[in-house]
């Protein structure tokens, strides 16, 4: 059966980041103050996602005890838990901190607050401040919020891409970070990270 329908590899995903981010920037994902709780989550993990180029396993791992995520003039230091061990890494590897600049500083064009991480990362803190029961970045968005799983992560990541009709149907363990990497051809995305 293999020799008749040998796997087909993709060198790009198919979906579009620029669909995803146009979705982000409309209803129900703006404006954040009338976001529901749901969408503020998709949106933040997404767009820390994008920017940090991580794993959903680092994503899942960052965390609100003090120290760990510092807000700075130029943006944001996300820093996973200690106790966190990177996939392929040692157990004498220290993981490398997240530093998210701020786009509302960075540009001047107005809209691109719309897609700041950082922007989302303060809205979303102060929303699930008195709803947390735990340090994990990511909760649950409804009763009890409990810490958000790696599947779950996985899983909101590739509803969020699905939500664009234009997007194909990715499975959450095929959406990869939707961030440009050198070395892989001019536009290309990495795609099985996640």
């Amino acid at each position: 059966m293999f020799h008749r329908r040998p796997p087909r590899r993709r060198l790009a995903p198919s979906w579009a980041l620029h669909e995803v981010l146009t979705t982000l920037a409309g209803s129900p994902y703006e404006p954040l103050h009338n976001a529901p709780l749901d969408k503020l989550t998709h949106k933040t993990l997404f767009l820390i996602a994008a920017a940090s180029a991580r794993r959903r396993s680092c994503l899942h791992a960052l965390t609100l005890q003090r120290g760990f995520t510092r807000f700075e003039p130029g943006g944001v230091r996300l820093l996973p838990d200690p106790h966190f061990l990177p996939k392929n890494q040692s157990v004498t590897f220290t993981p490398n901190e997240i530093f998210l600049p701020s786009l509302s500083q960075a540009s001047s064009i107005a809209e691109d607050k719309r897609w700041c991480p950082v922007r989302a990362l303060k809205w979303y803190i102060e929303r699930t401040k008195q709803l947390r029961t735990s340090d994990r970045l990511f909760i649950l968005p409804r009763s009890p919020y409990t810490p958000a799983s790696k599947d779950t992560i996985s899983r909101w990541m590739a509803d969020l891409i699905r939500a664009h009709p234009s997007l194909g149907n990715p499975s959450g363990r095929t959406t990869s970070e939707a961030t440009p990497r050198p070395g892989r051809g001019s536009g290309g995305f990495p795609w099985k990270i996640l």
